[in-house]
């Protein structure tokens, strides 16, 4: 019966240990409460630096990058360090989730706007590609009334820039005359001042 109760006792100790290892994560606790589980968990017989490489590779990594720096620290004052700076971060945390709702709000906005301004581009393309449609028919059908060699320029154009086009670029080499142009009047009134 001894020996069964040792075999039996030994395996549920093995059993233990091996759910140390494997099973147990931090989940709602605190680092104190969690170090104290795996405590009760190991029991007396595993030694200290065992439940503590376990218990510190357990806990959010940014808890475990402060903790590393404290080499002179016992366990329970790591325990309480650990503590500390989760309910530091555990409040940057909850500050962030109430400012969400705001966010999300602006996030649902930002895609609104984006879908009208979507809309409004297909409806200025639909619209640019109807008035130049009609326009190159319009355009196609004049040119097709009237010969090339009949075109003449708009008197408003004329009353501006009383040279043509081909007169002001090549003077008197142009081969090509819009009228109405005064290209000669304009010669002979420059060699009379």
């Amino acid at each position: 019966i001894k020996t069964e109760l040792i075999k039996r006792l030994s395996a549920s100790h093995e059993k233990k240990v091996k759910q140390l290892l494997t099973h147990e994560e931090l989940g709602d606790r605190k680092p104190s409460q969690f170090l104290r589980h795996l405590q009760d968990l190991a029991g007396p017989s595993v030694p200290e630096d065992f439940i503590q490489s376990i218990w510190s590779n357990r806990l959010p990594h940014n808890i475990q990058t402060v903790l590393a720096s404290q080499t002179t620290h016992s366990l329970e004052q790591l325990a309480d360090l650990a503590d500390r700076i989760q309910d530091l971060t555990s409040s940057g945390t909850i500050a962030a989730a109430s400012c969400s709702p705001h966010a999300s709000h602006q996030s649902d906005e930002i895609a609104e706007l984006k879908k009208m301004v979507q809309q409004l581009t297909l409806k200025l393309d639909e619209h640019t590609r109807a008035s130049c449609c009609s326009a190159g028919r319009s355009r196609s059908h004049e040119r097709r009334r009237i010969p090339p060699r009949q075109r003449s320029r708009s008197n408003s154009s004329y009353k501006r820039y009383p040279v043509c086009y081909y007169h002001n670029r090549f003077g008197a080499e142009a081969r090509r005359c819009v009228k109405p142009c005064d290209f000669k009047n304009a010669e002979n009134s420059k060699g009379s001042r």
